[in-house]
């Protein structure tokens, strides 16, 4: 059996999930609480959308397919008296 998923134009052979079932009826698309597949994953910046942009700049696209590599640092804490 091939599986196929698509994201846009392009298409990802050998997916685990998936849209189309090349070989079957059309999938159903995953659902909100399914892990989906990253496009690109961001090491040095963070995911906006289907790209990476830098870690200090605001994200102005929806949710996308690409994924942060490592999760972002939290704010530094004034050292405590």
């Amino acid at each position: 059996m091939i599986r196929a998923l698509i994201f846009g134009t392009s298409l990802a052979l050998g997916a685990t999930l998936g849209w189309l079932d090349l070989d079957g009826p059309p999938l159903d698309p995953p659902s909100e609480d399914q892990p989906r597949a990253c496009c690109k994953i961001c090491h040095e910046g963070k995911a906006c959308g289907d790209s990476c942009i830098a870690r200090t700049k605001d994200c102005t696209k929806a949710p996308g397919c690409a994924c942060d590599a490592r999760p972002p640092k939290p704010p530094a804490q004034p050292p405590s008296k």
